[in-house]
């Protein structure tokens, strides 16, 4: 049975004004931050797979970033790290920094793969950057969207019925076209689950890139290292589809979890007491999420989003 998950305001400590980015699109500070705090009662305390995150509430900061590239997310993230470990040790303290999903988002890449098969030398390179940037802003001339529309040249969207049709136009100039036609009658084009992998990944590539600046920084003495967790809406590790094991590190949006060393030991010790180990736990969570079903963790996930957009305070 799932435990209840105590009655908290929406940012535990207060974190300074961090103006939202153009990124968030329709999603304000105090919404992420809402959402944020739900999925942590609900999920993570509310099912208990962290038996540790109640006991840290008090001194958890919510930042949502304003970044609109990779270096300024890494720039959070550092400034994130040398807040907490200006905390005094014998407070709890932790952070998650929660960026725009739009950050790791590369809408681009079907259209570079297309590129890249009509003119390898244009394609090569264009997909392995993350897409912030001024110049990665910018929409390309024709633009394959989620919502089966494509970008007109003119750069306005325009619908299209079927995408067979493009293709078609596209495949019928001889021999050497056959190779796109053979791409796309042979690969069922699934945008949405496409562009999810590809914000998971770019994340998670920014996520590795910060703990090696974290060891930079910090190092890896226990008196002074940070680690970091990563929460992504679409994280997945384990090699079973559609896995509810998967949600124990899924949240409503790209997070970064900040700790410092000294607690996580604490942590361990506690675990040391109770005759447990962090293997068992993560165990425990498996069967626990297993036993819910991917169907269930799924609503409730989405049920944060409704819960978090319109609240205001």
């Amino acid at each position: 049975m799932a435990l209840r998950a105590p009655r908290m305001s929406m940012d535990p400590m207060p974190s300074a004004p961090n103006p939202v980015s153009k990124l968030w699109g329709e999603w304000t500070d105090i919404e992420v931050k809402a959402a944020t705090v739900i999925w942590v009662n609900r999920l993570v305390i509310g099912l208990d797979l962290c038996p540790f995150a109640l006991a840290s509430m008090p001194g958890l900061r919510v930042v949502v970033s304003s970044a609109m590239d990779k270096e300024q997310a890494l720039d959070t993230l550092a400034e994130e790290m040398g807040y907490l470990a200006e905390t005094p040790k014998d407070k709890p303290a932790t952070t998650l920094v929660v960026f725009p999903p739009a950050l790791f988002d590369k809408e681009q890449n079907v259209t570079m793969m297309l590129k890249g098969l009509e003119d390898p030398a244009e394609g090569e390179g264009r997909m392995g950057s993350l897409s912030p940037g001024e110049d990665n802003l910018a929409a390309p001339a024709m633009e394959v969207r989620m919502k089966g529309e494509i970008m007109a040249e003119d750069g306005g969207a325009a619908p299209v019925a079927a995408m067979e049709n493009f293709v078609a136009e596209e495949t019928q100039l001889g021999e050497e076209e056959g190779v796109k036609e053979q791409f796309f009658n042979e690969v069922e084009v699934d945008e949405e689950e496409l562009r999810a992998e590809s914000n998971f990944a770019n994340f998670m590539e920014m996520a590795y890139e910060a703990i090696a600046l974290s060891q930079d920084l910090f190092g890896d003495d226990a008196a002074s290292e940070m680690l970091l967790l990563t929460f992504h809406p679409n994280s997945t590790f384990s090699s079973v589809p559609f896995d509810p094991a998967d949600f124990a590190l899924r949240s409503p949006f790209p997070t970064v979890h900040l700790l410092r060393g000294v607690d996580i030991r604490k942590a361990e010790e506690s675990c040391e007491r109770r005759n447990s180990t962090t293997e068992e736990i993560a165990m425990r969570n498996e069967a626990r999420l297993r036993g819910m079903g991917y169907r269930e963790l799924v609503e409730m996930l989405g049920d944060i989003y409704v819960r978090a957009k319109g609240v205001t305070a």
